[in-house]
């Protein structure tokens, strides 16, 4: 493992990539995404800026190393050339193994633990976030690992992604979401329509449900890092944004969604997504 060293220039977080072998269950392989990540990796080498990829980097629940290799050398080969770090997720946490560390790409050299540092005026924790998942803190192994792996004959058939502990989530949030709603619909029916009672839409609950569960992770960070003082850089959760001052989410780069933050030598942490060719504020709070 090698301790990162930052430089006097903007930091770059991404996550969340899942690449993969570019086959149908590939959530990189969504038209022109490997374009797209080439275009933005030109605007960090504008910059000099520097990258870290906080986690799931490759999908290796679903795809083996050497095919991601072979679909992805040129860009793995360019990361570590501009000498990009790793922390890896639930979903490439075999990258902890030395066996592919000193390989050709020096990117698996720069392979790091998740870690604190002072970045101007914050003292800032990196974390992928699935240390704070009931389904995959305990990875050996992980429930959502089990999952993946357990759904890959269907996956193959259906050629496509069906089911892992985030959709699975998602679904139980959905199922609630849709239970309220009728027992929402259920007793205005006995209420006089005049005491203006709007009836609430699944969708509606179901977002106010989802920030609920997003402030119930996110204060798991807070138990963790409020005695501390430290900021929180996290992922896993595919959802960018902020809660707060304290605590900010990379998202991911899977289907349509382009998402990074950008760290200030100053330490002021702006959470962005590439959109058209350039960088666009996100301004989504997350709980």
């Amino acid at each position: 493992m090698k301790k990162f060293r930052k430089r006097d220039v903007p930091l770059y977080i991404v996550s969340d990539l899942h690449i993969g072998s570019g086959k149908s269950r590939d959530n990189f392989s969504c038209p022109d995404k490997l374009s797209e990540f080439h275009r933005f990796l030109n605007e960090v080498d504008k910059e000099n800026g520097q990258i870290i990829i906080l986690g799931d980097f490759m999908d290796l629940w679903r795809f083996s190393f050497k095919s991601i290799i072979r679909k992805h050398d040129e860009l793995i080969s360019r990361l570590g050339e501009m000498d990009c770090y790793l922390i890896p997720g639930n979903h490439d946490l075999s990258l902890n193994n030395p066996e592919y560390h000193g390989s050709k790409y020096p990117l698996f050299n720069n392979i790091t633990y998740p870690f604190s540092m002072k970045i101007g005026d914050r003292d800032i924790a990196f974390w992928h976030g699935h240390e704070m998942d009931m389904l995959n803190k305990y990875i050996r192994p992980s429930f959502g690992k089990t999952l993946g792996h357990s759904v890959l004959p269907v996956e193959y058939f259906a050629k496509g992604q069906i089911f892992n502990s985030d959709v699975l989530v998602e679904g139980f949030l959905k199922f609630e979401a849709f239970v309220l709603a009728i027992w929402n619909t259920v007793v205005d029916t006995f209420i006089d329509a005049e005491t203006g009672l709007e009836k609430i839409s699944p969708d509606i609950i179901f977002n106010l449900l989802a920030r609920k569960h997003n402030a119930k992770r996110i204060r798991k960070f807070e138990h963790q890092s409020s005695q501390q003082g430290k900021t929180v850089i996290s992922a896993h959760t595919h959802q960018a944004g902020m809660f707060g001052n304290w605590y900010f989410n990379s998202g991911s780069w899977t289907t349509s969604k382009s998402d990074f933050l950008k760290i200030w030598p100053t330490g002021v942490v702006d959470v962005l997504k590439w959109d058209s060719g350039s960088q666009a504020v996100n301004n989504r709070i997350l709980a």
